[in-house]
């Protein structure tokens, strides 16, 4: 599993054109594939984006589409694209690492105990 964190300031134009200083969306996601399985918004307008990340997990949407949709601009949605942006990045720089850590996720054995 991979944890990405976007901290909206720096990362979207629209926090800095609205002053904001505050705020971050982390996401957990299943390494390789870009399944989403969690997330979490802490800022302001947090209920406009997180019906999004709501339907991309009910529709098995993966990071992958994700990083490939256009946004408007600037809005506080554009933190979305950078989390696609930052799991596509670290995924294709570390692929041959990320493919291994992926399949010793989906075929570790439970542990006897």
């Amino acid at each position: 599993i991979k944890r990405i964190r976007v901290d909206l300031k720096g990362n979207t134009d629209r926090a800095y054109t609205d002053g904001i200083e505050e705020g971050f969306i982390i996401v957990d996601a299943v390494r390789l594939t870009g399944r989403i399985l969690h997330a979490t918004i802490v800022a302001p307008h947090a209920s406009e984006m997180i019906s999004f990340f709501t339907l991309a997990m009910s529709q098995k949407i993966s990071l992958y589409k994700i990083y490939r949709l256009v946004y408007p601009y600037p809005t506080f949605s554009s933190g979305i694209l950078k989390v696609g942006d930052f799991f596509m990045r670290e995924t294709l720089t570390n692929l041959p690492k990320e493919i291994g850590a992926y399949l010793r996720y989906r075929f570790a054995r439970p542990t006897k105990k």
